[in-house]
């Protein structure tokens, strides 16, 4: 099933004039032999200045976003890895789903010119990976089917074991949490209530999947 609705986005994200989506069959850090390989057209692939952290591609990343103009058209290509750690087929699948739902929540940032600002060239990195966090949680959170209440149970626990992974996971779990406010996850409905005092409470989840991408 994870499969059928990986494919319903992709095949609805492409559509778009600004998108193009691939599942990884090659892999290098150099983007134009990406390009190159995927044949993907451009006349420059956007480098930005980042605040907030740094970051490395590498062939274990579950997915990853370059921007890119092309006849004076900002654009993104997502691309995602097709073989997600051990796992079993279905895991892998989900994966890929949640993966892919993230950075298309770049894209949006990057449409919206907020934290990854093409025009500026400028990207605050904790920023960006809180907000491709939170319209994660908001997609699932608003699909109310088994198979999406499992991506936002899997989502969640991820996120809140942040605090373990150092200070750039810590301070992006501090921003999901203004909207997402502990509680919430602990309860399990992660509807954003800004009323919602942080909870101090503090718990060990046992973590279906365990990834990230910049």
């Amino acid at each position: 099933m994870f499969r059928k609705l990986f494919e319903d986005v992709l095949e609805n994200e492409n559509k778009k004039e600004d998108v193009i989506i691939n599942e990884l069959t090659f892999f290098s850090e150099d983007n134009c032999e990406l390009f190159d390989f995927y044949n993907i057209c451009h006349d420059e692939i956007i480098s930005f200045s980042l605040s907030g952290g740094d970051y490395n591609r590498d062939l274990e990343m579950p997915g990853f976003t370059i921007f890119f103009i092309n006849n004076g058209k900002a654009k993104a290509a997502i691309f995602i890895n097709g073989k997600l750690h051990d796992l079993n087929e279905n895991q892998n699948e989900l994966c890929k789903y949640i993966t892919l739902i993230h950075e298309i929540g770049h894209v949006n940032d990057f449409r919206k010119c907020k934290n990854i600002n093409w025009k500026k060239r400028s990207c605050n990195l904790v920023m960006a990976e809180a907000f491709a966090e939170i319209h994660s949680l908001k997609y699932f959170s608003l699909r109310n089917d088994q198979y999406h209440r499992l991506c936002r149970k899997v989502l969640a626990n991820r996120i809140l074991n942040f605090e373990n992974y150092g200070d750039i996971y810590q301070a992006i779990l501090l921003q999901i949490l203004k909207t997402y406010p502990q509680k919430s996850f602990f309860s399990g409905l992660l509807m954003p209530n800004k009323a919602l005092k942080r909870d101090s409470q503090r718990a060990a989840f046992s973590l279906c999947v365990d990834f990230i991408s910049f």
